[in-house]
């Protein structure tokens, strides 16, 4: 199994490299983002259409949120 990594942050008021925009768009459209149930909290989430084109846009900060907010239980992500 390897390690998937990025160098800094993306997202509102991150660096946002473009390399690193695109392993978090690839791995938000992927199937790493699809699970069940977790100590009572509703984690279904498929984002289909994300574009990995390296670009941190409104609706990719968005997608990020709501990943944080759903599968991480941040209140204020």
């Amino acid at each position: 199994m390897s390690l998937i990594s990025i160098e800094s942050s993306v997202g509102l008021g991150g660096s946002n490299n473009p390399i690193d925009v695109a392993v978090i768009q690839h791995l938000l459209k992927s199937g790493l983002t699809q699970f069940r149930k977790v100590k009572g909290r509703s984690t279904s989430m498929i984002f289909p259409n994300i574009e990995i084109d390296g670009q941190c846009t409104p609706a990719l900060i968005e997608h990020i949120k709501a990943f944080q907010k759903t599968a991480c239980g941040f209140k204020k992500p």
